[in-house]
């Protein structure tokens, strides 16, 4: 059992770490409706096992809803940086990569 808050301290409840970096970047830029540039900036100074990694901690499957939400997310990072055509290239080997990890989850979800 969690131990009692001191008398007349009010009990805090701790909001949970977010998944990944990656995941705090796609909800901050989303919010702030802004570019997705700070996702793209942050992913372009991981290796390829740190990449495979953020992208696959975005979604634990179909049951995961916040998951869901993430990749909704990360689509619209990659939309973004396939419009701009500037760095094309690995914007596609990250939709590859998404699409490789989550397409079970992509293809079951609604638009």
């Amino acid at each position: 059992p969690a131990p009692a808050a001191a008398p007349g301290k009010k009990s805090l409840k701790r909001a949970p770490p977010p998944r990944s970096t990656l995941a705090l970047l796609l909800r901050r830029c989303h919010d702030e409706r802004g570019s997705y540039a700070p996702v793209t900036a942050h992913v372009e100074t991981l290796g390829p096992s740190a990449t495979d990694v953020a992208l696959r901690s975005l979604c634990d499957g179909e049951h995961d809803r916040e998951g869901r939400e993430l990749l909704r997310l990360a689509c619209l990072w990659l939309a973004e940086g396939l419009g701009r055509r500037d760095r094309y290239d690995s914007a596609n080997a990250y939709l590859h990569r998404l699409l490789v990890l989550h397409a079970a989850v992509l293809a079951g979800a609604e638009e």
